[in-house]
């Protein structure tokens, strides 16, 4: 059996999952990696894959390209490359088909043990909606390849968006269902010196956001004609430092509460103009993260300490007066849901 080296990013997909994701940019080898894993476990376990795209006129919009050169470049025997599929020892383990032209044809994709849908972040809301609940078989597995675009595409609200703060803190996100990987250029010891070349090239001639769109699997969510670009957000970190001025008044701690879950509780702490810090506590109660909070805030020697309290946060009233009582700290209370006075 030929060796396959898989990235250390992608080794979660050797675990079985019902649904695995691996995003990210251009280089990452994300696509290949995931084709040699295909021709593998066909040979080793019978695994037979169905191989789609949101938009696939012809075969070569496919991958069948992608795997019959692995096929060579590994060295697998057993297989036979034929026209519209792929058989290994005379049996069809990869088919091909695309799914924008007739959505409802997916549902009649019987007889596999894997989907594969490269190019994910096209797929349309019918699409993946049909998609999902037809591999039904115990131990069956949809696999995503994809390089995100836009948050509002049906691919990253169904399997991004949920899961960001952990992928942007982790590089992966896993539970019982899901295992979703980013994985870039970096993460790939196989990609060849003309495509990091051209990496470096493109950061210097690309905006900010183009290139990690590109390189890092970020959302391109600027629109043409925009008035207020994501690289103007960028521009504005550190920019009381490149423009000549520092905070001035008083020193605010701000926090957002919440309970246990999935929600995080926020901190900030702000200088008149100049934010200096912007933090997050993701593990305890309501009181727990507001002692923490508290905490920061006469670590930072805050002139004010206020917190939202809406919901929750209007019961911690109590706490902040009794934490605070023996401090010069000033305190307030606001309303996240309402219009700010000033």
């Amino acid at each position: 059996m030929p060796e396959m080296q898989i990235p250390k990013k992608l080794k979660p997909f050797l675990k079985p999952s019902r649904v695995k994701c691996a995003v990210g940019g251009r280089g990452s080898g994300k696509s290949m990696t995931i084709a040699d894993m295909c021709l593998m476990d066909a040979m080793t376990k019978g695994t037979k894959t169905l191989c789609f795209r949101e938009y696939q006129n012809s075969i070569d919009d496919s991958v069948h390209s992608l795997l019959a050169s692995e096929i060579e470049r590994l060295g697998l025997q057993g297989f036979e490359v034929q026209k519209s599929q792929i058989l290994y020892n005379d049996v069809a383990v990869f088919k091909f088909k695309g799914m924008a032209r007739d959505p409802e044809a997916i549902k009649g994709a019987h007889g596999f043990d894997r989907f594969w849908i490269e190019e994910a972040q096209t797929i349309s809301f019918n699409s993946l909606k049909a998609l999902m609940p037809t591999l039904r078989t115990e131990g069956s597995e949809v696999w995503f390849s994809a390089n995100p675009r836009s948050s509002a595409d049906p691919f990253s609200q169904r399997f991004i968006k949920p899961y960001e703060k952990h992928l942007l803190r982790d590089g992966y996100y896993e539970d019982d269902d899901h295992c979703i990987v980013m994985i870039n250029i970096e993460d790939n010891t196989l990609a060849p010196d003309v495509l990091i070349r051209e990496m470096e090239g493109d950061k210097e001639r690309m905006s900010p956001a183009l290139f990690d769109h590109i390189w890092r699997g970020h959302h391109l969510d600027d629109l043409e004609d925009s008035i207020i670009e994501s690289s103007w957000f960028d521009a504005a970190i550190g920019a009381h430092s490149k423009l000549g001025f520092a905070g001035t008044g008083a020193i605010i701690a701000s926090h957002d509460p919440s309970d246990e879950g999935g929600d995080s509780k926020g901190y900030c702490k702000r200088h008149g103009s100049v934010v200096l810090d912007v933090c997050e506590k993701i593990t305890g109660d309501a009181n727990e993260g507001l002692d923490w909070a508290l905490a920061k805030a006469r670590e930072d020697r805050a002139d004010w300490f206020v917190w939202d309290c809406d919901g929750l946060g209007i019961s911690l009233k109590r706490q902040v007066d009794q934490e605070l009582e023996s401090t010069n700290i000033q305190k307030h209370q606001f309303r996240g849901s309402e219009t700010p006075d000033d």
